[in-house]
């Protein structure tokens, strides 16, 4: 009987998730177009206000697309243990242990680089 076109590889976990695999990567791409686009609207308003108010109000959308951006950041966290914790285990000698740990590690320091951002855009208004 010939595999479904849907089957995963010889050896590969199926997927456990609550979203497909493709719907994960659209919906991230999007959610990370669409914080960049807040911030970047935010930043415009800023940059060409000739107001205070204005000015206020950009730096107030930016840190709203920094805080967007965050949201899904935590939420693409959850999924990836998620999938860790289902599909491989989440044992010591899974073969794909050093990728995990490397993809916990650069999310881990994104997202504190965000904090750090988001902070900064509170304290001196981005400028």
């Amino acid at each position: 009987m010939p595999a479904s076109v849907d089957a995963p590889p010889a050896g590969a976990p199926s997927y456990r998730g609550c979203l497909r695999p493709g719907w994960v990567t659209c919906l991230f791409i999007s959610s990370d177009v669409f914080s960049l686009l807040v911030q970047s609207s935010g930043a415009g308003l800023m940059a060409s206000s000739s107001s205070a108010s204005g000015a206020n109000l950009g730096k107030t959308i930016i840190t709203a697309g920094l805080a967007i951006q965050l949201v899904f950041f935590f939420c693409f966290l959850v999924i990836t243990a998620h999938l860790h914790r289902t599909a491989y285990g989440g044992a010591a000698g899974a073969p794909y242990r050093a990728v995990f740990c490397c993809l916990y590690a650069c999310v881990a320091l994104l997202t504190v680089r965000n904090c750090y951002r988001v902070a900064e855009f509170q304290q001196v208004g981005g400028r």
